[in-house]
């Protein structure tokens, strides 16, 4: 597996990209990718390592839910790129942070390059 960090994230995770069952997890998905499709594609994996400093980082969410069109994932939960279809899944999601903390849905939740948030809200 290509590992494509940053500087900061990759100091940070150097004991983890060292370990034992990191290796295994890339051989794993080098497998299979060798069989058939895996998303996000290889350049996505680390998107938001790459748009985001850690420096910025004061909230991590992780995704369990499947991309339901092609072209949905690209390496960032609750994000598609602009002017792809938005998974179902946001209704919920924009739904409870409207009631939460008043953040609107945004159009497709791509990051403002520089602004450290690998989320548009």
């Amino acid at each position: 597996m290509r590992i494509d960090l940053p500087d900061d994230w990759r100091t940070t995770l150097a004991p983890v990209l060292a370990s034992v069952r990191f290796a295994e997890l890339g051989r794993f998905v080098d497998d299979a990718r060798a069989r058939g499709l895996v998303l996000p594609d290889e350049r996505g994996v680390w998107s938001a390592f790459t748009i985001t400093p850690l420096a910025n980082v004061r909230v991590v969410t992780v995704d369990q839910d499947r991309d339901h069109d092609d072209g949905q994932a690209h390496g960032l939960c609750f994000s598609v790129r602009a002017g792809t279809k938005k998974p179902p899944s946001w209704k919920n999601l924009f739904a409870e942070l409207a009631r939460d903390v008043g953040v609107g849905e945004p159009a497709h939740a791509i990051s403002r390059r520089g602004s450290g948030r690998a989320c548009g809200c």
